[in-house]
């Protein structure tokens, strides 16, 4: 059934705690929002049903089912695909909570006690103003939440070209369009190190130092090479004496 121009958002939401509800439906009335609380999963998937809801608010711990709104989620997700924000709204703080909320489905996660102003800024995610009132926000009027990422799967790697401009038994300088932090750690594989160290193998190093040349338009780092490697730094010298031209030492001190 398609919305009239009068249409306002609906929320529906389920938590146990009635105290809260009546807080809830406070702060949301500031966006003139037509909201309805539930306190039991009966009540609410019933009155999910017959209504349509524009956004769900949904506690984790409903009564003595700990937990219960991730399977709420979760089924919420399967039933209504991407199309239904889902926004939890609980005490459970813990990471490991957000993380498997976000997992599950959810589209934004508050943790409670009840901040009003942060409530209202999650809700224009989904909503917009027009005329002092709240109306359903098209797809390209916001853009999605975030969604947290577990963190077995948060790991990746970058392909990035930057010139070696200086070695010595110290370090490497790196020149390039990239701004890399101190500490910063850094994967190198390149025909110089190959030919230094005779494997075509990928280096880790550490950004120890970094500057940038404004005039340049460009950034650079310094990376220290491990000496507690003897092979390594071995191969190094012996590299450097047969080069002497081609490699200009690099100082301490005059490290920027």
């Amino acid at each position: 059934m398609s919305k009239s121009k009068d249409f306002r958002p609906f929320i529906l939401t389920l938590d146990d705690d009635e105290d809260f509800n009546r807080l809830l439906v406070k702060a949301l009335n500031k966006l003139e929002l037509d909201v309805e609380t539930t306190t039991k999963e009966e009540t609410f998937f019933l009155r999910l049903k017959h209504t349509n809801p524009s956004i769900v608010i949904i506690d984790l711990n409903l009564g003595e089912k700990f937990g219960a709104g991730l399977q709420i989620i979760e089924h919420l997700r399967r039933e209504f695909g991407e199309s239904l924000p889902i926004i939890v709204m609980t005490r459970r703080s813990a990471p490991e909570d957000i993380s498997l909320a976000f997992e599950l489905g959810a589209s934004d996660y508050i943790t409670k006690p009840l901040d009003d102003l942060l409530l209202v800024s999650k809700i224009k995610q989904f909503v917009r103003i027009s005329d002092g009132k709240a109306v359903l926000s098209k797809t390209d009027d916001f853009f999605l939440p975030f969604k947290q990422i577990p963190i077995a799967r948060r790991k990746c790697s970058f392909e990035i070209s930057l010139q070696i401009t200086e070695i010595s038994e110290y370090g490497m300088k790196f020149e390039g369009d990239h701004f890399f932090a101190r500490g910063s750690s850094l994967k190198v594989q390149c025909p110089l190190l190959t030919e230094i160290f005779g494997e075509g193998r990928a280096y880790l190093f550490v950004v120890h130092n970094n500057w940038i040349d404004k005039e340049a338009g460009i950034s650079g780092i310094f990376v220290e090479f491990d000496a507690s490697n003897e092979n390594m730094m071995a191969k190094l010298r012996q590299w450097l004496s047969n080069r002497k031209s081609l490699a200009r030492e690099v100082k301490p001190d005059k490290i920027r």
